[in-house]
């Protein structure tokens, strides 16, 4: 038998060789599956390359990182089909639903409280009279500022500058401005005190009243209680009782005019009985009458000094919201001392004569109010009269002793009254039968008349 070789073929190769890669391809997937996918890492991120020596050998970690625990998240509760139903950025952010708040009525804020006044009686507000003094114990602190002008027709003085006895009837006018501050504090609903404060000055308004009365200065004061008796609704009694001190001062112009007359008059006898004239010395004797005036000039000021008193029963019935009466029925008195210069032309020297003047009074007084606020605009309207039987006792030079007379005055005021704390406003008033002015040197008189207006601002609580 003969042997015979055979060489492989191409087709043979090329299956041996897809063989052999499909097995290769198989088994590394198998490897790769059991050891579990790499996860790629994230941008920026690079795996820590391995430690090495400088043979190239790898170094074995000195320290072992121990595995840290898992943290559990807590699973969150399935999401409703309303919640899916949300746009995915709703459901990210968590937006709560909106809710509808039921309407409440806001309420206006509360009203500020009343303020309280002591000058209530019932349900009237009582302001305050300047001539009639009020029943009720209230804070008030006020200034009146007025103006008076006062005339006495048919008033004799003697107007003669050498001797005496050459009377003059004529209309003595002076215009008076007083400054008034009155108070008063409560104490105690039973119990305030009361004061005042005032100023005075007076001037001639003519030649005539120049010449008699020239001009004065009044300051005094005055203090007193306020004690409430009892209170029924809207009618209450109180007692009133006050004391006070005054001084002054008058100065008169005709009495300088008299003692230069005398000063002359007694120069000119002296030199009507010297026997010879050239034995005078004329310069010295010029001298001795320049001295002698003066002296006199300094006896143009009387100057006086006094204290005033009283008392009163005091009512005040609130008639309904709008209106109110007051009633006062008081005696008063005023007793002044009156230190006269008296000039002596002789000797060119004064002396003083001491003299009295006494003054008491009752006194009946009413008050009227009526608030328009209601009807008009925020005014009060004050109506006053008071009527006092006058009698004075006197021993000054000229004047009557007893005089006895009946004054009235009426009185209309005008107030704001739209605060309860605030009385301004405007008060004018006319006297009748006032009597001639004090220290006048008259034989008769006739009706003296006043007429008069104040400006009044106070602070009542």
């Amino acid at each position: 038998m003969i042997r015979t070789s055979r060489t492989p073929s191409w087709n043979t190769c090329c299956c041996v060789v897809a063989a052999f890669l499909v097995l290769w391809i198989a088994f590394g997937s198998a490897e790769a599956g059991a050891q579990g996918p790499e996860a790629n890492p994230l941008p920026g991120e690079y795996p820590a390359p391995t430690p090495t020596r400088s043979d190239g050998a790898e170094l074995e970690p000195s320290l072992t990182v121990q595995p840290q625990p898992s943290q559990e998240v807590p699973a969150e509760p399935p999401e409703t089909t309303q919640a899916l139903e949300q746009p995915r950025h709703a459901r990210e952010l968590h937006v709560p639903e909106a809710k509808q708040v039921p309407y409440t009525e806001v309420a206006p804020p509360p009203a500020p409280p009343e303020l309280v006044s002591y000058r209530k009686l019932g349900d009237h507000y009582f302001p305050l009279a300047v001539f009639v003094p009020p029943a009720l114990t209230f804070n008030y602190f006020g200034v009146r500022a007025g103006i008076e002008y006062h005339s006495v027709p048919g008033y004799s003085r003697d107007l003669s500058f050498f001797g005496e006895g050459n009377y003059s009837p004529a209309t003595l006018k002076t215009i008076n401005a007083a400054e008034t501050v009155d108070a008063a504090l409560r104490l105690h609903e039973y119990l305030a005190l009361v004061g005042s404060a005032y100023g005075l000055a007076r001037v001639g308004a003519n030649v005539p009243t120049l010449l008699g009365t020239g001009a004065d200065y009044t300051y005094g004061g005055d203090l007193g209680v306020l004690v409430k008796l009892f209170r029924i609704a809207g009618f209450q009694m109180a007692i009133r009782a006050q004391a006070g001190y005054y001084a002054g001062q008058q100065a008169g112009i005709i009495e300088l005019f008299q003692d230069i007359g005398g000063i002359v008059q007694n120069n000119i006898n002296e030199l009507a009985a010297t026997q010879n004239i050239a034995d005078v010395d004329l310069p010295a004797r010029l001298t001795q009458i320049e001295n002698s005036i003066r002296v006199a000039t300094s006896a143009m000021l009387t100057p006086f000094r006094g204290v005033q008193y009283g008392g009163s029963l005091n009512i005040a019935q609130g008639l309904g919201s709008a209106f109110g009466l007051q009633l006062s029925f008081g005696l008063y008195g005023k007793s002044a001392i009156y230190d006269i210069p008296v000039f002596d032309a002789r000797t060119s020297s004064i002396s003083t004569l001491t003299r009295s003047s006494d003054r008491l009074w009752p006194q009946l007084g009413v008050a009227f109010d009526a608030y328009l606020g209601d009807v008009f605009m925020p005014l009060s309207l004050v109506a006053e009269w008071t009527m006092s039987r006058m009698s004075v006792k006197s021993d000054l030079p000229d004047e009557l002793l007893d005089r006895h007379w009946w004054e009235h005055m009426f009185a209309l005021g005008v107030h704001y009254a739209e605060l309860l704390d605030l009385q301004l406003g405007l008060t004018g008033y006319i006297t009748y039968g006032r009597d001639p002015l004090s220290g006048a040197n008259a034989q008769a008189a006739g009706k003296p008349l006043d007429v008069g207006g104040q400006f009044v601002f106070r602070f009542t609580r």
